[in-house]
């Protein structure tokens, strides 16, 4: 069945609405018709399946018929702090992390970002992202949405440290200290932060901020890695060594 997340406002039991995009969606690209099925999530992560009672222009009315059993949700939270990269490398950044269950991502601008943007021009941008998780979310079947932060420098995302249990900046002139021995340390679960460079990466002084607010400098290895395949391979080793995946 195909997913969609409601609101509150849009679930008093047992009856459901879906409004805005959702509707055009559900009219003329899957054309789903009353008495046909869709799964719901709601703001609580919950689960249940609904029937569909009537597709109108504007909205769609279903009703539940059941609760949808579903896995104890898994205590790893992590945000990945992205400093911005040039062109629509965000986006893939963006829907490849809500895919492999990250919990918050923020825009950063650090001081090699090329990306400058007034607030207008940044707030589109995060609803374009926001659009892009919520669009990954359904696809892979989340029952939550990753939250799509403002736009912040790498000093004010830094002071957020204290409700951390790890926080890790990926740089590469560390040459000591390698993800691996940190994971080793960690426990499962908790709440994780990592900071990703842009492609010029972080100077000495960044990276002495971060240190200066508990993040650890770690390396990868030996490969400088673009900073989109940094993201991606960070959180498939988070999710494999502290989360659910594999």
């Amino acid at each position: 069945m195909h997913r969609f997340f409601v609101g509150r406002g849009q679930f008093t039991p047992p009856q459901i609405t879906i409004s805005g995009s959702d509707v055009a969606h559900i009219r003329k690209v899957l054309r789903l018709k009353p008495g046909d099925r869709i799964e719901v999530v709601d703001e609580e992560g919950g689960l249940y399946a609904v029937q569909l009672e009537q597709v109108e222009v504007d909205r769609v009315r279903g009703e539940v018929i059941g609760k949808i059993p579903t896995a104890a949700p898994q205590g790893l939270a992590i945000t990945i702090a992205q400093a911005v990269p040039k062109g629509d490398k965000m986006d893939w950044i963006v829907q490849k992390a809500t895919e492999l269950g990250v919990s918050r991502i923020v825009p950063l601008l650090s001081e090699r970002v090329i990306v400058r943007l007034n607030p207008a021009l940044e707030a589109r941008r995060v609803a374009r992202w926001e659009k892009l998780a919520l669009e990954a979310a359904k696809q892979c079947k989340r029952l939550s949405v990753p939250q799509i932060s403002r736009f912040l420098s790498l000093d004010v995302f830094c002071q957020e440290r204290e409700a951390q249990d790890l926080g890790l900046i990926l740089w590469e002139g560390e040459t000591a200290t390698r993800l691996r021995s940190v994971l080793a340390e960690a426990k499962r679960g908790g709440n994780l932060s990592v900071i990703i460079g842009p492609e010029g990466g972080f100077s000495d002084s960044e990276v002495e901020t971060a240190r200066s607010r508990g993040f650890r400098p770690v390396t990868l290895g030996s490969r400088i890695l673009r900073t989109e395949t940094v993201a991606l391979s960070v959180l498939s080793v988070l999710q494999y060594e502290l989360g659910d995946f594999g």
